[in-house]
């Protein structure tokens, strides 16, 4: 830039780890700064894209490198930025980007404006991503105000989650909305089906958000009075005690989904043929090292997956001897 050019100043402004929308609402508030100014003003986006393009690459190779890269330039080249939003967190944090940020405030500098996207290159020879998109701004255009419309359609589809949600989950959630907002004791929403005040058993609350596990955490057999404060606390655990997660925020509850699996009482199996990974938890145990993993879980299709997700989690060795359990859930949306 400084070759090309010598009249100017640069404003260097850097990302951070708030959720996209705030990223893209910077670029709007970018945005009404300059205009305020009665400036001219080019936006650079600058960072990678994905790291895990090639094996033998500095990063090494994910099947979601590639993927994460052409969908952010498909995207880019039509200047359809609404679509930014849906790329779920999972395939981000796999394909290890570092731009992703930088592009929602440049798309929040162009918001309710149409904008005409030219796509002009796309390297990945090292193993990592560089793509150079240029977007000029033209006319106001009222349809593309995409931070209002992503907003809308996810207060929609709150309500429509918490309209599903049964007794279970409802309590899962009050006691999630409750410990982020710093209260000092967890309520149990009332008036509760007898099941939930008369009896006792382990519970597993996982959490996710835009279908990424977000948190999980559970008690095999019960630790607390009732089945209600079984799930109210494993709920709290899932978003702050889960040491695979960082701990959930405020801010994140209206994005996510609760599951609730009350746990039946685990028995030893004597053969993988009575496993069913869609039916049945596993618990697979190895001296003091017990690894649990829950049924139906996404992409764990086959008992030996299950299994090896499980030995995986706490460290057990393949050549180790275990013992393996089995349990069924009553599970909760």
């Amino acid at each position: 830039v400084r070759r090309r050019y010598n009249d100017f100043k640069i404003v260097r402004i850097g990302v951070s780890g708030l959720p996209m929308t705030e990223h893209y609402a910077l670029g709007y508030l970018i945005r009404a700064a300059v205009e305020a100014e009665g400036r001219s003003a080019v936006l650079i986006a600058s960072g990678d894209l994905s790291h895990k393009l090639k094996q033998d690459g500095p990063y090494g190779f994910s099947a979601a490198g590639p993927e994460y890269d052409r969908t952010v330039m498909d995207i880019c080249g039509r200047g359809a930025f609404r679509e930014l939003f849906d790329i779920a967190p999972g395939l981000r944090e796999k394909a290890a980007e570092c731009g992703h940020r930088g592009i929602m405030v440049l798309a929040g500098a162009l918001d309710g404006l149409r904008v005409e996207s030219k796509a002009l290159s796309y390297q990945d020879d090292t193993g990592i991503g560089y793509g150079i998109c240029a977007f000029y701004p033209k006319e106001e255009d009222p349809g593309r105000h995409f931070l209002a419309q992503f907003l809308a359609e996810r207060a929609a589809a709150k309500k429509q989650r918490l309209a599903r949600e049964d007794a279970y989950v409802r309590i899962a959630r009050a006691s999630l909305e409750s410990a982020l907002e710093g209260a000092v004791r967890t309520p149990v929403p009332r008036p509760l089906p007898a099941d939930l005040t008369g009896t006792r058993a382990g519970v597993y609350v996982s959490l996710y958000r835009d279908g990424e596990p977000r948190g999980c955490f559970g008690t095999v057999y019960p630790s607390r009075e009732t089945l209600a404060e079984e799930i109210a606390s494993n709920a709290v655990g899932a978003a702050l005690r889960d040491p695979g997660s960082e701990p959930v925020t405020a801010q994140e509850l209206d994005d996510l989904a609760i599951r609730v699996d009350v746990l039946l009482t685990p028995v030893i199996i004597s053969s993988a043929a009575l496993l069913d990974a869609e039916k049945y938890g596993v618990i697979v145990s190895s001296g003091r090292k017990a690894g649990l993993m829950l049924p139906g879980l996404p992409g764990v299709n086959t008992p030996e997956e299950q299994v090896a997700a499980a030995m995986q989690k706490v460290g057990i060795r393949p050549d180790e001897e275990v013992t393996v359990q089995r349990f069924g859930t009553i599970c909760h949306r």
